[in-house]
């Protein structure tokens, strides 16, 4: 059963923390990816430092020295299994996965 509330705030998600299923932490809310011609639906979650970077967009800024530090980690919303007081949980077997260029 899924246990994610139908309206969400972007503000209520950023700096959760994202587990899998068994409670492995994944790390913490960056950024919060909508489509807006979907009325606003979550599509992606951003992960760990990288991600509160590229959120900011300061990766061009910052050049040298954030290059070697991978890319940020996402997790697709329809992974998702549940999110309560600040932690999101993941379904059974999914896990977050590092962000493609084109992403």
């Amino acid at each position: 059963m899924t246990d994610r509330p139908d309206t969400l705030h972007v503000e209520d998600l950023i700096g959760s923390r994202v587990e899998e299923a068994n409670g492995r932490l994944l790390g913490h809310i960056a950024d919060v990816v909508v489509k807006p011609e979907a009325g606003y639906r979550i599509t992606t979650l951003e992960l760990g430092r990288i991600g509160w970077i590229d959120r900011f967009d300061l990766a061009r800024a910052l050049g040298r020295f954030v290059e070697g530090h991978g890319k940020p980690c996402i997790v697709a919303w329809t992974d998702v299994s549940r999110f309560d007081h600040g932690t999101v949980t993941l379904k059974p077997g999914r896990s977050a996965r590092e962000r493609d260029d084109d992403e």
